[in-house]
């Protein structure tokens, strides 16, 4: 008799991320969430916002909150400047979001390539990573190996707003 496994099909998704630096951070996003990279826009204040939230833009008649991940990443008395420590100001991009319907824009101080991921792969790899997150950074950060042997942090996008949604009605409480 025949082992069903024998048979068995390998089947390693993989999934297209857009890597890129924040606050001395290499990040990557699931393309599936990007809408478009932009360069930097005029950001309009938001009185009461969560601390992560710059402010707003509008690109093409849609309006996104603008998340910086050096505050978002960051935590306690010391902030990081506005447009990034260390970063060049040619290179800051706007990666506009859509998670659900619900826009949102990723200050990114340099993007550095497109890469894949596999979904299913033991994320951190076996070789432990160096950097690896720490509170609040482990709320939004899985250490994750590409398959081109590049180590980066995937943003969680969904916990990133709903954390921030519910902050903005705390605040606004």
């Amino acid at each position: 008799m025949m082992n069903d496994s024998a048979f068995a099909v390998e089947t390693k998704k993989e999934q297209d991320v857009i890597v890129f630096e924040a606050h001395e951070k290499v990040l990557a996003l699931p393309v599936q969430y990007i809408v478009e990279i932009v360069k930097p826009t005029e950001i309009k204040p938001l009185p009461l916002s969560p601390r992560a939230v710059e402010g707003v833009i509008r690109v093409r008649d849609r309006i996104y909150p603008l998340i910086n991940a050096a505050l978002l990443l960051t935590s306690g008395e010391t902030l990081p400047a506005q447009t990034g420590e260390g970063a060049d100001l040619e290179e800051i991009r706007f990666i506009l979001t859509d998670w659900n319907g619900t826009p949102a824009a990723i200050r990114a101080d340099r993007i550095v390539t497109l890469t894949q991921r596999r979904e299913d792969e033991n994320t951190g790899g076996e070789t432990p990573m160096t950097g690896a997150p720490s509170d609040p950074e482990s709320r939004y950060l899985t250490p994750v190996h590409s398959v081109d042997g590049r180590d980066f942090f995937l943003l969680d996008l969904g916990h990133v707003i709903t954390d921030l949604h519910a902050q903005a009605v705390r605040l606004l409480e």
